[in-house]
């Protein structure tokens, strides 16, 4: 393995990155051993100089998946050199082919881009990639040097989770091996590249970003660099803290709008008994929203007046208030989490631009059920999901709406085509794939059904939720929009996950007056100001930075009655009395990956 680093480190070091991060992939993987990729080279820089460098690492990739793995019932010729060389001609032929109809996910769509990944397991560490991801802060920063950050993920040897079992010690892989490589580098073609950050839902993922040194304007990056220029964390003494902080700018957001600072303005918080009612919303005015939809391409179509956003060092949800004139931002303290950054960019990670279904589960159930709320309620919507699955294949339309729903083969555009088969006289059940396609989809809602209770609920919506910024509101009351309809009455909210029997509870549904700036709003709850205690707080101690709130009008999944929310006090978090570290965050990484 050494002399193959050495020749793509050396003779062959013209090659760009993607394409000696493949020629090891190959040795490291397992594919072929490291003196036949070494053989290889010379045919791979004639492939490099006829047609390309992103033919050429894509011609790579699909070597890669042609090739057996050896074994004796392997025939020992399949690893002949001059039959690898044919093998690759043929994969350019077929990649040049490929390429002169079809258009990278990275040229569709600006906020993707390709970036290589490393798999560690507690045998070794496996090169994938390039895939396309959605693009964060420093992706977007640094998108010169896009090859120089990669995507690691710790696992299994199968690929899945590291996940914690009392009948197995893992102490050895976590605390030796998984800590190991987060303090050390991980060496790919020359480069060598050590831990950066992670961000929230990643860190449930067992996910993290690693980065290589580079010059960028004329001064040498590496992973502390690039920290700082996020912003200042020097404050902070908490390493989960830091860690959360940092990762801000590793959150994946669909697009990013230039914002002048000036017009940003920080705004104190609605707060009382020690409670902060406003935790994580504020508001944008008419000008810069309309902006927004002007250079964020997915808003052009939908116009949603609410976004989940990141800007320097705040986070959290913007609704439209159109009393504000001009280019206004406003931020409260609580969305505000540090100091120092220098991003002028909007970032968008969500929007309100449509309502997301309601499902049922069995902790709603169990709850709703000892509320009050009559069983044979939930029997009546299983039969009637049950039904409604069965009669799914008996019509292109059933077909195709329930895939939409199920965001089946949306990508691949399956529901339109089904219905375009429909309309020139062709049945989707006629083709086999189609036909297996949809019962697929099929019988897994119902093992959903089956094993978790997930039952659709037609009078029910999710939406972001809000606070009232015009204070019209009275406590108990809420106002909840869609595209479609104002939901009027008796409502039960809840929020997921919904363990205590408090964290369902009933609230009243009322319109606002015509002349109210609610009414520009759509998909959302907005939440009342006043009262001793804020709503969101008491179903499952959520805030509204982000958080999504489950609404059912459906007068039978009313409960009569209803029980005290439990508290949820936030945990003091572990203070160490003094700067944060890399060695603390990967310790916290260590740590929840083993308590995960």
């Amino acid at each position: 393995m050494d002399l193959l680093i050495s020749a793509l480190c050396g003779r062959y070091s013209s090659f760009p990155f993607g394409l000696r991060f493949q020629a090891q992939r190959l040795a490291q993987n397992g594919y072929l051993t490291p003196a036949r990729v070494l053989e290889l080279l010379p045919c791979i820089l004639e492939t490099f100089d006829r047609s390309g460098s992103f033919t050429t690492v894509e011609a790579l990739r699909k070597l890669s998946r042609q090739l057996p793995f050896a074994g004796p019932d392997v025939d020992g010729k399949m690893f002949a050199i001059e039959h690898l060389k044919e093998l690759l001609g043929e994969t350019e032929k077929t990649t040049i082919r490929e390429l002169s109809h079809k258009f990278s996910a990275t040229e569709q769509h600006p906020h993707i881009g390709l970036v290589h990944k490393a798999l560690v397991t507690p045998a070794g560490v496996y090169l994938e990639g390039p895939e396309p991801e959605t693009k964060n802060r420093v992706l977007r920063t640094y998108s010169d040097h896009a090859d120089h950050f990669i995507r690691v993920t710790f696992s299994d040897e199968d690929g899945e989770r590291m996940s914690f079992d009392r009948f197995v010690s893992l102490g050895e892989i976590f605390h030796s091996r998984f800590k190991n490589v987060l303090d050390g580098v991980i060496p790919i073609s020359g480069r060598r590249f050590e831990f950066l950050g992670f961000s929230h839902s990643s860190l449930r993922d067992q996910t993290c970003w690693f980065m290589a040194p580079f010059e960028h304007h004329g001064v040498l990056l590496n992973a502390k660099a690039v920290i700082t220029n996020l912003g200042n964390f020097s404050a902070i003494q908490i390493p989960a803290k830091c860690a959360a902080r940092i990762g801000q700018a590793f959150s994946n957001t669909d697009g990013a709008v230039k914002k002048s600072p000036a017009t940003v303005k920080e705004v104190p918080d609605v707060e009382r008994n020690g409670r902060c009612f406003s935790d994580g919303v504020r508001t944008i005015s008419t000008e810069t929203l309309a902006m927004l939809w002007k250079e964020y391409a997915p808003a052009r179509k939908s116009k949603s007046t609410l976004y989940q956003i990141r800007f320097a060092g705040a986070k959290g949800m913007i609704s439209l208030d159109m009393r504000l004139e001009g280019e206004a931002l406003l931020l409260r303290r609580s969305m505000i989490k540090f100091t120092g950054s220098h991003a002028s960019d909007i970032e968008i990670c969500g929007s309100a631009s449509r309502p997301l279904p309601m499902y049922l589960n069995r902790q709603y159930i169990k709850i709703m059920e000892d509320l009050g709320v009559d069983p044979g309620v939930f029997m009546e919507l299983q039969n009637a999901a049950v039904e409604q699955l069965r009669r799914t294949t008996l019509s292109a339309v059933n077909a195709a709406s329930f895939l939409e729903r199920e965001l089946v083969g949306k990508t691949a555009r399956v529901p339109w085509f089904i219905r375009k088969l429909h309309s020139i006289g062709f049945a989707f059940l006629e083709d086999p794939f189609l036909r297996r396609t949809v019962e697929l989809a099929v019988l897994s809602q119902l093992r959903h059904l089956k094993h978790r209770s997930r039952m659709f609920v037609e009078q029910g919506v999710t939406l972001y939720g809000i606070i009232d910024e015009t204070d019209t509101l009275a406590e108990g009351e809420i106002h909840c929009r869609t595209d479609k309809e104002v939901i009027i009455g008796q409502v039960t909210i809840t929020q997921a996950p919904a363990l205590h029997p408090g964290d369902i509870q009933v609230a009243n549904a009322v319109d606002v007056p015509d002349e109210s700036p609610l009414n520009a709003l759509h998909n959302c709850i907005v939440f009342s100001p006043r009262g001793q205690r804020d709503l969101p707080s008491q179903l499952s101690g959520g805030d509204l930075d982000g958080d999504t709130y489950s609404v059912i009008y459906d007068p039978r999944l009313i409960p009569p009655r209803v029980v005290e929310p439990a508290d949820y006090p936030r945990v003091a978090p572990k203070d160490i009395g003094r700067p944060v570290t890399r060695k603390d965050i990967t310790d916290f990484f260590i740590d929840f990956m083993e308590n995960d």
